[in-house]
């Protein structure tokens, strides 16, 4: 019985070991900053587990690679101080490097400093886990900004100049448009690329006194150039101005002749209406005239009818008065028939002899 009760107890013991032991294998937690990529027999899975939390997997087949979600930093440092940046950056997302030394186009040593912070495309995980592996990443970072800087400054040909003052915006553009497409093919999203201004001693003293007086003459030129615009916009607001009023007078000209051009038409119809009128006027004076001729011919006419008949009648009287006086006394003897008596005198009709 004594036997019994210890290997039931044996029994339970391993039951607790072995249910521990699933646990543990099987339950992974993950930090909020942490991707956990599901390995199969050793290769990876698309299973993509977190960022961050508790999760399950089958025990003693699959296993969890873990590769930080957050921003990454790789600090490209000064020789001398990269032991004590490790140190103060052991415990952070903090990748750091040696400076680069390059050589510039016109024949110059420098050494380059510069920062990229970037982060883990989370489509692209099991790709970098085949290809690189969480401990690999530094490595790749280095070797492709190292390769990429050198590639561009060899390309466009960058002076030393162009590494000091504003003139360094351009080449860190440059370079970080290179990067980003770079690191982007293997999987990496970059965010920030900073490229400091080197030190070289007292020749980066003089060469930053011949770069001031550069931009001193390239600021002169860009000045004399904004004053040369600017004249040149008022001279063409002038002209302008003067077109404008030149095409006003010439309007108003053309309103003033065409104003005049309105009245001389204006007079020119009320001239013909005149003339016109008159026309009128002389025409109804010469109708009037005609008639009046007319009227006063036919009353000459009428006059000049009844004074012929008067006329008759005068000489027929003064015929017979003539013969009165040339009278004898005899009375004339006549016989037949239908004989008239020579002297016809009307005692009723009395008329006028002059």
């Amino acid at each position: 019985m004594h036997y019994v009760g210890v290997f039931l107890f044996f029994l339970f013991f391993v039951f607790l070991f072995l249910t521990y032991l699933i646990l543990k294998k099987s339950l992974i937690c993950l930090h909020e900053r942490e991707y956990g990529l599901v390995l199969r027999q050793g290769l990876a899975t698309k299973k993509i587990l977190g960022p961050g939390g508790y999760h399950f997997i089958l025990p003693f087949i699959e296993r969890v690679s873990r590769y930080p979600s957050g921003e990454l930093t790789y600090m490209v440092v000064e020789n001398k101080l990269y032991d004590t940046v490790v140190k103060a950056k052991a415990k952070e997302s903090f990748f750091i490097g040696h400076s680069l030394d390059i050589t510039t186009s016109d024949n110059i040593t420098a050494c380059l400093l510069f920062t990229i912070r970037f982060r883990i495309n989370k489509a692209s995980l099991a790709s970098i886990h085949e290809r690189f592996g969480a401990s690999s990443i530094e490595g790749l970072i280095r070797d492709e900004s190292r390769h990429i800087i050198r590639n561009t400054l060899k390309a466009k040909g960058y002076g030393v100049y162009d590494l000091l003052g504003t003139f360094i915006t351009q080449v860190e553009s440059d370079i970080a448009e290179r990067l980003k497409e770079r690191l982007a093919e293997n999987g990496f999203e970059m965010t920030h690329f900073g490229l400091r201004e080197p030190d070289l001693g007292e020749l980066g003293k003089k060469l930053q006194e011949q770069m001031q007086a550069r931009e001193q003459t390239k600021l002169e030129q860009e000045n004399f150039k904004r004053q040369e615009e600017i004249a040149k916009r008022k001279r063409a607001k002038a002209e302008n101005n003067a077109e404008i009023l030149h095409y006003k007078r010439i309007k108003a000209a053309q309103t003033d002749l065409e104003v005049e051009l309105i009245k001389s038409e204006k007079e020119l119809t009320e001239a013909k209406s005149q003339a016109e009128i008159a026309r009128i006027e002389k025409e109804q004076e010469f109708e009037n005239i005609v008639k009046q001729a007319q009227a006063q011919a036919e009353a000459n006419l009428i006059i000049s009818s009844s004074l012929t008949n008067e006329i008759e009648k005068w000489h027929k009287i003064q015929a017979q008065i003539q013969f009165i006086h040339q009278w004898d006394g005899k009375m004339p003897l006549l016989s037949g028939q239908n004989i008239a008596t020579f002297l016809e005198l009307n005692p009723f009709e009395k008329t006028n002899i002059v």
